[in-house]
């Protein structure tokens, strides 16, 4: 397994952005555009790296139900 991340912000912008979030300024709901369960995974990671379905970001959650 290799992991490849990114950092596209500054340490010091955290604590406003974390701020905006938090008082509901900006909404990050719609960044989540897939929510996979832990078995479903490798699907997660398929549709991530092809840019496919119009995913913006796709989150694996071990507590759904598949």
């Amino acid at each position: 397994l290799s992991l490849q991340l990114v950092r596209r912000s500054l340490p010091h912008n955290y604590p406003e952005a974390i701020r905006l979030a938090a008082e509901g300024v900006i909404d990050l709901q719609p960044l989540a555009s897939h929510v996979f369960p832990l078995s479903q995974i490798s699907q997660a990671f398929r549709i991530s790296s092809e840019k496919s379905d119009g995913v913006i970001k796709a989150l694996v959650r071990p507590s759904i139900s598949s």
